[in-house]
């Protein structure tokens, strides 16, 4: 016997403390501002999962947290994507090159037009 083990008094009252070991999880991508670094980030989830190095519901739960965050990184490129569109055509408008539509989409003629059409 150790005498660790002498020491250790195996009839405390108290309940001994257990610790968990937890699982070595992966590496962060420094890219996740991008769709491509939560694509890498869901990848190495899936090969740790499938050498057995992470546990199956831990790495559903990451995978789900990932499929979010890209989905949320490329949607927000998209709307980045469409500001930009949209700085652009206002200074086209401004310099004349595109035309400047009325905002008013209700005209003279469209007033003398009934409603309903009666045969």
């Amino acid at each position: 016997m150790s005498a660790n083990a002498k020491i250790m008094d195996l009839h405390a009252k108290e309940p001994r403390q257990v610790t968990q070991v937890l699982p070595k999880l992966p590496r962060i991508a420094r890219n996740l501002h991008e769709p491509a670094g939560w694509l890498f980030e869901l990848a190495q989830i899936y090969r740790l999962a499938r050498r057995g190095q992470l546990a199956t519901e831990d790495a559903s739960r990451l995978a789900f947290i990932c499929s979010q965050a890209g989905r949320l990184a490329k949607d927000t490129e998209y709307l980045k994507y469409i500001a930009a569109l949209g700085e652009r055509f206002e200074e086209l408008q401004a310099r004349g090159v595109l035309p400047v539509y009325a905002t008013d989409y209700a005209s003279d003629d469209a007033a003398a037009e009934p409603d309903v059409v009666t045969p």
